[in-house]
């Protein structure tokens, strides 16, 4: 599996896979810091994610999802290889990021999330304000 920077190509096939889980994504000038998506032998967009940083300490990781139309052994495998590479872009940033913040409401991310060292608070909310 090859994992490679986003692209604005790709947001058409990655805006399908939220639009079908009803989670609607910002136009792509709102949404396409840095990040990397994770391409099978075929080519085929299999996970993504998106990092968002600034001139901090702090990154924030977002708008992680993979293709609905394929096995969820290849898209999980797929996800946590973009995870790490966000995590590795993070620790070679010129201002190396010492906090990598994200959010989900799924178990099975927050597994493979604390799997690959994040770690879980209890006690917080969620809020997103999206403007229309």
């Amino acid at each position: 599996m090859k994992i490679l920077p986003l692209d604005f190509e790709h947001l058409p096939e990655i805006s399908g896979w939220f639009a079908g889980v009803k989670w609607p994504m910002p136009g792509a000038d709102s949404v396409l810091p840095s990040g990397f998506v994770a391409v099978d032998e075929n080519g085929d967009l299999v996970a993504c994610a998106f990092v968002y940083t600034s001139n901090t300490a702090m990154a924030y990781m977002s708008w992680m999802g993979v293709n609905p139309e394929m096995d969820a052994s290849v898209t999980s495998h797929g996800l946590k290889c973009v995870i790490t590479k966000v995590q590795e872009l993070c620790q070679k940033l010129d201002k190396k990021i010492s906090l990598l913040m994200t959010h989900t409401k799924s178990e099975a991310l927050a597994a493979s999330l604390y799997q690959l060292g994040f770690r879980r608070d209890s006690g917080y909310y969620q809020m997103t304000w999206l403007m229309k």
